[in-house]
């Protein structure tokens, strides 16, 4: 195998895979290195007489008699003082460093357990200052190319921190830094995060910023830094403060900061392909001028056979995740289950027992949030509730070096609280990340709990409210080990793919023997939603309790042996198949909002229609319980309330669903020579069936009713709701109405059903978007016609459609042409009812009403702006 030399000593293992993925910057580095060698024996020359003894006095006064603490880095503890000893020869010599948030305030996503940035850093000394400095790694070049020396001109690296550089009492070529000095900053941007959150702009105040804890070991260097932020005096400068620190103006943070030794050799690295879903590395080399550069690596862990030759192999090294000792007992096993899961996968491609899970105990003094010990570890917010499960890898190759998964402490109790005190949170209740974070896939997390806790919660409300209490309480450990699967599934490397849970027919889903052989999908890597039985149903398993089809083929891409000289054909025939096989199908989030219905979050079954109609079903299944149900003496009203709020987000996902139906298409990651498009347009047929199904639920006069009697007793939680005690059905009813109306006005769906056409053969039934706009204005203006009274809901509805309507008909609207010239002339007829139905009797409400809507109309068709 042949070597190939990069940046300061960065070592690729080049194959026929990857020999155009040159670790390079090493003409920059050289010069780098060698301005920094130069500048340091001229400073060295130049400091004489009184300014150098000056120098080795402050260093040898401040420490003398201090503990030498052995590790990558030296250091030399006294008292509250630590002093890094670097060595000449750890001078411009990378290492990985990583500033992780062990302690945080619980709120506005500022949580503990948080792995935080990385890099490949080194330390530099200028003059008389030593420098913490970040290495730019994502491009580069060949050395000794030109190419390489324009990357280095026109590519910075980063200042982190820097401090001032003594010598060492004895002299002997060691630099002195004081830690306090190097960290003691503002490393993790946390003024900025503060200040996003609250609007005020904290400062950090390093007089009472402390260590907490130092590590040193010939691997890893590590410190616990306790950091205090202080808000301004001055109330003007004060907008917003933390409503769970006692003092709101004062914060007391922890982070841990992390030096870690680099492989002596980094990982070979593995080429990604975008027909499967891992999370990569992306480079770009400018040695050559074909293509656009961008080399994209597999992010995984380095796993290598003891005996490569023999067909079942233990691994040189496991992959080992620790069981935080905060994990509550009662859950370790399932989380232990759910890592241990994955040793199936690995399994299969020859390791035996890659993966081991360790506890950690109360003797383990460790931080599970410094560099070497991937970890599952929990906690607990007042406002948020997520699953996430980042990595940080090495930007050399993809090697992934540290992993901590973060799970909330949302069963039963906080699920529960989320439904009690958002009654009324129906606005795109399901619509995933969109990603805001912390399902930020660029920091390969995801936010399944946060959706996980509302299906969890719904799930049981709806057993329980069907007299299986002991159904109810199982789903919590099962689900762990659900949620547990998934997380370690990105600390492997693994992406969501959305395309997994439409794999199985309904009946394969109620049949438990099957779906512990198989799951409930294809994959954990999706979000999948309770497996809950419908009336009369034969009930299955509720949850995904193993791996399934995919992810096996996910750990085979990533992390099969393969032969340098074949490596290339064999990965791409890993990847055919999802394009080839149904069940091994990927995609990902990219396309979970887009214009594919076959690509949800929290959908199941091989026809994503039939199961949102199964989920209408069964939300109005728990409506109509909760509205039948007897209450012990005493018991609070607020029961009713989370029944009501769950069942009315059950029924605003299932909409969700429909609506990307209309105009929908079919998107595949295939290559030529599959013979299948793709883009995709859905049937016509199915368009109509799901508006149909949309109508129905949500525009019809009787889509939602409740009786009275129910609805006088939702109440709220009376210690923590102030002013209006009121929960408004109406409103929260219209929210969920106006949500699915969006989403059929939407000018990307006008754009999509005016294209499709274009991508079938001539003869081929189409869906028009004349017919979704007639459709929709009919349905909800229906009492037109028949000249019937308009209730205070559906007058709601019908001032709801003219304000979603009004922007369409400007000039100067986003929409394409043929929907403002179709809306138009719909609602000018609209008008015109309208005006023809205000004769005769007639109640004051209605005509008010009527006239209204006729003003309205007028002045959004004259809008030319």
């Amino acid at each position: 195998m042949a070597i190939i030399s990069g940046t300061s000593g960065f070592n690729i293992p080049a194959n026929s895979a990857n020999a155009a993925q040159v670790n390079a910057k090493s003409t920059r580095k050289k010069a780098n290195t060698e301005k920094s060698v130069s500048a340091a024996s001229t400073d060295k020359a130049s400091i004489t007489g009184t300014r150098a003894a000056a120098i080795k006095s402050v260093a040898a006064a401040s420490m003398s008699g201090a503990e030498e603490v052995p590790g990558l880095f030296k250091l030399l503890k006294k008292d509250d003082k630590v002093f890094f000893s670097i060595k000449a020869d750890q001078l411009n010599k990378p290492f990985f460093f990583s500033a992780n948030i062990s302690k945080s305030i619980g709120e506005k996503r500022l949580v503990g357990s948080e792995l935080g940035s990385s890099q490949l850093a080194e330390f530099r000394r200028i003059g008389d200052q030593v420098q913490l400095v970040a290495i730019h790694t994502e491009n580069f070049a060949e050395p000794g190319t030109p190419q390489a020396k324009f990357v280095s001109e026109d590519y910075a690296d980063s200042l982190i921190a820097s401090a001032p550089a003594n010598t060492s009492k004895d002299d002997d070529g060691e630099v002195l830094v004081d830690a306090s000095t190097l960290l003691f900053t503002d490393i993790p941007g946390y003024q900025n995060r503060l200040h996003r959150a609250y609007g005020t702009s904290f400062n950090l105040d390093t007089k009472n910023t402390h260590f907490t804890q130092v590590d040193n070991s010939e691997r890893q260097t590590s410190f616990g830094v306790q950091a205090h932020y202080q808000a301004p005096s001055n109330p003007a400068l004060v907008r917003n403060l933390p409503s769970t620190t006692p003092v709101g103006a004062s914060v007391l943070t922890e982070f841990r900061y992390n030096f870690l030794k680099l492989p002596d050799t980094p990982m070979a690295p593995r080429l990604a392909d975008d027909r499967i879903g891992h999370f990569v590395t992306t480079r770009k080399d400018y040695t050559g001028d074909v293509g656009d550069g961008k080399v994209r690596y597999v992010n995984r862990w380095r796993l290598e056979k003891k005996d490569p030759d023999a067909p079942m192999s233990e691994p040189v090294k496991p992959i080992t995740y620790w069981i935080a000792s905060d994990v509550p007992e009662k859950y370790r096993e399932s989380v232990k289950a759910g890592i241990e899961e994955w040793n199936k996968a690995f399994a299969a491609i020859g390791f035996k027992n890659a993966i081991e899970v360790k506890q950690q105990s109360a003797t383990d003094t460790f931080d599970t949030l410094d560099a070497s010990h991937a970890s599952v570890n929990w906690y607990t917010a007042a406002d948020v509730g997520s699953a996430v499960g980042p990595s940080h890898v090495d930007p050399r190759s993809g090697e992934i070096l540290d992993a901590d998964i973060r799970m909330a402490d949302v069963f039963g109790r906080s699920a529960q609280k989320l439904f009690t005190d958002l009654p009324t949170s129906t606005k795109k209740t399901e619509e995933g990340d969109g990603h805001d974070h912390a399902h930020s896939h660029g920091d390969h997390a995801c936010d399944y709990l946060a959706h996980a806790g509302n299906e969890q919660f719904f799930a049981g409300s709806l057993l329980e409210a069907r007299g299986d209490g002991e159904g109810a309480q199982k789903l919590a450990n099962a689900y762990i080990k659900d949620v547990v699967m998934h997380e370690v599934g990105h600390t492997l490397g693994l992406r969501h793919n959305f395309r997994g849970s439409t794999v199985f027919t309904p009946e394969q889903l109620q049949d438990a023997e099957f779906t512990k052989e198989n799951g409930l999908g294809s994959t954990v890597m999706d979000y999948h939603p309770f497996n809950l039985a419908g009336a009369g149903e034969k009930q299955g398993e509720f949850v995904m309790s193993t791996l399934g089809a995919y992810d096996y083929l996910a750990i085979k891409y990533a992390y099969e042996q393969l032969d340098n000289k074949t490596e290339q054909t064999s990965l791409s025939d890993i990847a055919v198949q999802t394009t080839t096989n149904p069940l091994l199908a990927y995609e990902s989030d990219e396309a979970a909002d887009a214009s594919d219905p076959g690509v949800n979050r929290f959908d199941l079954g091989s026809d994503p229609l039939a199961f949102a109609e199964k989920q209408v079903k069964l939300g109005r299944e728990l409506w109509d319980r909760a509205q039948t149900q007897t209450l012990a003496d005493g018991e609070s009203y607020q029961q009713l309330t989370s029944s009501f709020s769950s069942g009315l987000n059950k029924v605003a996902g299932a909409a969700r669903f429909m609506a990307r139906y209309i105009g929908g298409v079919t998107v595949r990651r295939d290559r030529a020579g599959t013979g299948n498009p793709v883009h995709e347009p859905v049937p016509a047929e199915k368009q109509r069936e799901a508006l149909k199904l949309i109508t129905e639920t949500m525009f019809q006069a009787d889509s939602f009713q409740f009786q009275p009697d129910f609805v006088s007793r939702l109440a709220k939680d009376r210690f923590e709701t102030w002013g209006d005690q009121n929960i408004h059905v109406g409103q929260s009813v219209l929210r969920v109405q106006s949500n699915a109306l969006e989403s059929l006005l939407d000018p990307d769906v006008a754009q999509r059903l005016i294209d499709n056409p274009e991508k079938v053969a001539e003869g081929t039934p189409t869906f028009k978007l004349s017919e979704l706009y007639e459709t929709v204005q009919n349905t909800i203006w229906s009492e037109l016609g028949a000249k019937a009274d308009i209730s205070q809901a559906r007058r709601d509805l019908q001032r709801e459609y003219l304000e979603g309507v009004s922007p369409l008909l400007a000039s100067d609207s986003r929409a394409p042409g043929e929907a403002r010239s179709l809306m138009r002339y719909l609602t000018t007829q609209l008008k015109k009812q309208i005006d023809t139905s205000l004769d005769g009797e007639m109640s004051l409400e209605r005509r008010a009403h009527l006239d209204d809507c006729s003003q309205t109309l007028a002045r959004a068709l004259k809008r030319e702006v």
